[in-house]
């Protein structure tokens, strides 16, 4: 009787609510669905605090909740990445579905972690040869989860930290100690592509080893899935070859970097680069080009021909011996910067500057005075207070500014200028702050506004930073009137006004380069438009799109005459 009871309680199994296949499908199936984010949320509850598990379950039932709460929600993780990248926008929103995915996988590497040490000293205790198929998968789950953490923190433009690459490092080689470093397997079941633990590391060195900072996050999803097609025709070896321009110390905390003559050496360096890659990536930009149709494996990551064929040139110009270098010295700017977002703002900003150096004031006293002359009675109010001093071009932008502009404006500390470019340090990151964003910036102690598109974003000294592509000259506010593209008739130029053709706000940004910033979708290709600059009007074409972005398109002109 006593044998029998014994033999029921062991069977019984742990009481936590996850410790047995029933428990487990219990709890899988009053899990809402509607929402993905709502559904990591929920099973991250439990990932995040593995410990917790242990102190209630032994470790092969930690273990098999672990594996099947994770399998059980990859659909919804699939989705959350398709949502993210369909939505393809910068907001609230945005940031907040990606601090979800980044919650996720650091829940999912801590749980995997400590399932796998769990179970590797528990069959170290016992003096069983423990399953290495399934310490194999879990083991590649724990570096992935970490890889693609880490992924998810440069969509945000902040790279792997000392304490990141010590983690890393410390995964690598706990892996090797358990024989588990190259050992294949599928990450998941409906996954029909085999991994390791290695290659999950080898992407995401490799991923580290390109200039991130001017891409944007679908680029860089789109970077990270061809690393992952031509990783298998790298190299990764002991020794310094022109087929290995990178490296990176095993024992150390730091990410990769570019070899150099006279550099420490030591048995902990490992050399890598492209080697047999570099051939497969001119094969795969050739293919792009002829057929103008994108692989399978780029779907849904908002990535078209030409970006993928710029993503591919970048890779084969910088993993080669010799690098673009920058074409434009850079000089030091000591001073800060004051930014608005958007065309909008930006125009209004710089309105507010011309009005500033237009030498106009905003003292309405001399008007006042002068309608108190034609009084019939009465005569001129006498002066009851001594005037002020006129007030200067920059005083009064300063005012202009407080009315509104100065609400919203950022202060950005300068770093360096060049002559297409200036660098600069940002006190925190806002979401707008994307690549390829529009701003208009002044120097705190000059007048005039002008136009920057964002073109790299990064941290350095433990601040976020950016970089700007400028303009040459001094933009100016104008409008444009469209002329009705379905007609050609020379009295369309006569009568605008009577065919109810309305104005577009849009800044010249430069009149040399005829570079115009105006709203989304105004461009179509040789339309008649009437440029308005102080009142005066200029007839032009509409000649092609430089760039555009969320608010706005940049347009190059040609002049008609008139």
């Amino acid at each position: 009787m006593l044998n029998w009871i014994t033999s029921r309680l062991k069977n019984s199994g742990s009481d936590h609510p996850l410790g047995s296949d029933k428990g487990i499908d219990a709890y899988l199936a009053q899990i809402p669905r509607v929402n993905p984010q709502t559904t990591l949320q929920d099973v991250d509850q439990w990932l995040e605090h593995p410990e917790q598990l242990s102190a209630d379950m032994p470790p092969e039932s930690v273990a098999r909740a672990v594996e099947r709460l994770d399998e059980n929600i990859q659909p919804a993780l699939a989705e959350a990445w398709i949502n993210y990248f369909n939505d393809n926008r910068q907001d609230y929103l945005a940031d907040r579905l990606l601090k979800t995915l980044e919650h996720h996988y650091r829940s999912a590497y801590q749980a995997y972690r400590h399932v796998l040490e769990a179970l590797a000293q528990q069959a170290i205790q016992s003096g069983k040869e423990p399953d290495r198929t399934r310490l194999t998968k879990l083991a590649v789950r724990t570096m992935q989860a970490l890889v693609w953490g880490k992924k998810i923190a440069q969509f945000n433009y902040v790279g792997p930290d000392a304490l990141w690459w010590r983690t890393c490092h410390e995964v690598l080689f706990l892996a090797r100690n358990l024989g588990l470093l190259h050992g294949k397997v599928s990450a998941y079941p409906d996954l029909p592509e085999t991994t390791s633990v290695w290659r999950e590391y080898l992407v995401g060195v490799l991923f580290e080893s390109v200039p991130l900072s001017n891409l944007t996050p679908p680029q860089m999803e789109a970077l990270d899935r061809t690393i992952r097609k031509v990783e298998s025709h790298c190299l990764f070896i002991d020794s310094f070859t022109s087929q290995t321009p990178f490296r990176i110390n095993l024992e150390a905390t730091d990410g990769p970097s570019r070899c150099s003559p006279g550099q420490e050496m030591g048995p902990s360096w490992r050399y890598f680069g492209p080697g047999p890659a570099q051939a497969q990536l001119i094969k795969l930009r050739a293919t792009l080009q002829t057929s103008g149709k994108l692989p399978d494996w780029l779907d849904n990551c908002q990535c078209d021909t030409r970006t993928a064929m710029d993503l591919l040139h970048l890779l084969i110009q910088h993993w080669s011996l010799t690098p673009p270098t920058r074409q434009q010295e850079r000089t030091p700017l000591a001073a800060n910067l004051l930014v608005v977002a958007g065309l909008s703002m930006a125009r209004r900003a710089i309105a507010a500057a011309e009005f500033a150096r237009s030498g106009r004031t905003l003292d309405y006293k001399g008007h006042v005075r002068i309608l108190d002359l034609h009084r019939v009675e009465g005569g001129a109010r006498p002066e009851e207070e001594k005037q002020a001093p006129p007030k200067t071009p920059l005083e009064v932008l300063q005012a202009l500014e407080s009315t509104g502009i100065q609400q919203i404006t950022d202060t950005w500390e300068g770093l360096d200028l060049s002559a297409a470019g200036l660098g600069a340090r940002l006190p925190f990151r806002r979401p707008w702050h994307s690549i390829g964003a529009l701003v208009g910036y002044r120097l705190e102690h000059e007048i005039d506004w002008r136009v920057g598109i964002i073109r790299r974003l990064g941290r350095s000294h433990g601040k976020p930073n950016a970089g700007l592509t400028v303009f040459p000259g001094i933009p100016a506010c104008a409008q444009v009137q469209l002329a009705d593209k379905n007609a050609d008739c020379p009295w369309n130029e006569q009568i605008p006004e009577a065919m109810g053709l309305g104005l577009l706000d849009a800044i010249l940004i430069s009149r040399e380069e005829r570079l115009l910033a105006v709203p989304p979708d105004t461009y179509t290709p040789d339309r008649r438009a009437d440029l308005i600059i102080g009142g005066k009007r200029q007839p032009i074409r509409l000649a092609g799109i430089q760039e555009s972005g969320p608010d706005y398109q940049l347009i190059l002109y040609r002049e008609n005459e008139a």
